[in-house]
């Protein structure tokens, strides 16, 4: 009988526990925040779909837990989060600490996503015949690391084509990308490439420089980045000359999802 009312007992005191937000019109929120950033807070309640909240409007709020906050500059805070007089938020990192009070405009997000991998591997082939057998095949395979404030990509194409029994097409190319967020949407990369195709009498051609590229916008449906720096390029040629040459990097990207599973990039 002890064991059931201690039970229930920690069962009501942990489904008891909750975030509460007051906003300067008077209404009372309970819930758990769970992210948000560039001027809202995330609520996610029980009763309803999450909400969201504008940081403007919040008059006080008590948390149960500690959360993350990661600012403008890429600095990141852990600690109960709290309103200070004048309405801005306060973080104290740890017991005993003095509150830190920063301006909402400086914050990021809240809960930043932890560190993760993405990647993917594809294949084709195809086979004709006729007057003349063509046979070509390829192989691809890319993989990116993402985190808070900095993300690495790389990317691996091999393609062989032959036509009646003769090598018509041979190439591999490879790229590495490292971006180092500085503010909110604005980044700066280090690019490197390679490529080697025979039928182009290109034993190496490498390029890799610097840049600084800006996110235009990042919603569920599409993405949209431009960026610019300079290139440093080398060929090795099989028979031809060889050589080097610097140039501006200019290039645009475009994600967007067409579906829940398909998505097209420019």
């Amino acid at each position: 009988m002890l064991i059931s009312i201690l039970i229930v007992f920690v069962l009501n005191v942990r489904t008891t526990r909750a975030d509460t937000v007051v906003l300067k019109n008077g209404d009372k929120l309970t819930g758990t925040i769970t992210g948000g950033g560039k001027g809202t807070l995330i609520l996610s309640t029980d009763y309803s779909s999450p909400i969201t909240i504008q940081t403007s409007t919040i008059q006080s709020l008590v948390m149960s837990e500690p959360i993350k906050v990661r600012l403008k500059n890429g600095k990141t805070l852990q600690g109960q989060l709290s309103i200070a007089e004048g309405g801005k938020p306060a973080i104290t990192t740890g017991q005993g600490a003095s509150p830190s009070t920063i301006n909402w405009s400086n914050i990021e997000s809240f809960n930043p996503p932890p560190s993760s991998w993405t990647g993917d591997v594809t294949f084709g082939a195809n086979s004709q015949a006729g007057n003349a057998h063509i046979l070509s095949a390829s192989i691809g395979a890319s993989a990116r690391w993402t985190s808070p404030a900095n993300n690495v990509g790389v990317r691996f194409l091999y393609n062989y084509a032959e036509e009646s029994g003769i090598m018509s097409a041979r190439n591999v190319y490879g790229s590495a990308k490292y971006e180092h967020i500085f503010v909110q949407n604005c980044y700066g990369y280090l690019n490197g490439e390679i490529l080697s195709d025979k039928f182009r009498d290109l034993r190496l051609r490498t390029a890799e420089g610097p840049g600084i590229g800006y996110q235009l916008w990042n919603i569920p449906s599409s993405t949209l980045s431009v960026e610019a720096g300079y290139s440093y390029f080398t060929e090795d040629h099989y028979v031809g000359q060889d050589g080097s040459w610097s140039t501006v990097r200019a290039a645009a990207t475009l994600l967007w999802h067409l579906q829940k599973m398909l998505s097209c990039s420019e």
